[in-house]
């Protein structure tokens, strides 16, 4: 028997195993790292005694020159409970929408929503504090 021709013939076989093995390890290799999640800023915006000031005045037509204590009382006065009154719930929604909008022109967006009750003089208010959010710069 011959055994150097059959090892000749095996060495080209043997070659392009070894070749095709590299290639094969070479294309399997890890797959690319996934991106990073999002990382997220976070901010709350409260209600102010402003924004009430300014809800009393929208519900009342007042000027910015009456004393927001004295809108409080007069309209206290003249409705009882005004926690539940629609006027002052869409003024308050008004606002909101309004400071949301600010907000969200800085990349802001609203994420999460607690509404309180906050004494204004003789009357008690249902106010909103929201949480914000935003892609990290």
């Amino acid at each position: 028997m011959n055994h150097g021709n059959s090892t000749r013939r095996l060495w080209p076989w043997i070659g392009v195993a070894l070749i095709g093995g590299l290639a094969l390890s070479g294309s399997a290799q890890d797959p690319p790292p996934k991106p990073a999640p999002p990382r997220w800023e976070y901010r709350q915006l409260g209600w102010t005694q402003e924004d009430t000031a300014e809800i009393l005045r929208a519900v009342t037509g007042a000027d910015a020159l009456v004393d927001a204590d004295d809108l409080a009382e007069t309209l206290k006065a003249n409705g009882g409970e005004l926690r539940y009154d629609p006027r002052l719930r869409e003024a308050i929604e008004a606002r909101l929408q309004a400071r949301l909008d600010e907000v969200g022109a800085e990349g802001w967006e609203a994420y999460w929503v607690r509404e309180s009750e906050v004494r204004y003089g003789p009357i008690l208010l249902g106010t909103p504090t929201v949480l914000l959010k935003r892609r990290a710069r």
